[in-house]
């Protein structure tokens, strides 16, 4: 099987040609780590990027570092384990216009064993 490979440290040639302008993405997590990272990047190279997050405080100091380097963003609370507030929560930013980018992110996990583990935990959403 062939190997692809490709250079990581030459970030301009990326970002030439990943520009997302016009464009509108909502990260779910985007208040920290991986969703952070993922919206930090779409608004570096152009979008407008919506971050829901369980964690409000996390949500808008990523919105306020996008900002601060010339992107728009903006933050809604989210708990996505519930329908009714992710329905809500998109209607919101929908109502401004068209979401073009969906980055399901946020994730609810359970630590634990099989013998921990109650039947609720593990249909919990």
């Amino acid at each position: 099987m062939e190997k692809r490979r490709f250079s990581l440290t030459n970030q301009d040639t990326h970002t030439k040609s990943f520009r997302l302008d016009g464009k509108v993405a909502v990260v779910t997590g985007g208040g920290s780590g991986i969703g952070r990272a993922i919206a930090l990047r779409f608004a570096a190279n152009g979008a407008t990027v919506r971050i829901l997050d369980v964690n409000e405080k996390d949500a808008t100091e990523a919105c306020q570092q996008i900002i601060a380097e010339g992107g728009n963003a903006s933050a809604l609370p989210c708990d996505v384990t519930s329908q009714e507030e992710v329905t809500s929560r998109f209607d919101e930013f929908s109502s401004s216009g068209p979401i073009h980018i969906l980055v399901n992110n946020a994730g609810v996990s359970h630590i634990g064993s099989l013998e921990n583990t109650t039947e609720t935990d593990f249909e919990a959403p």
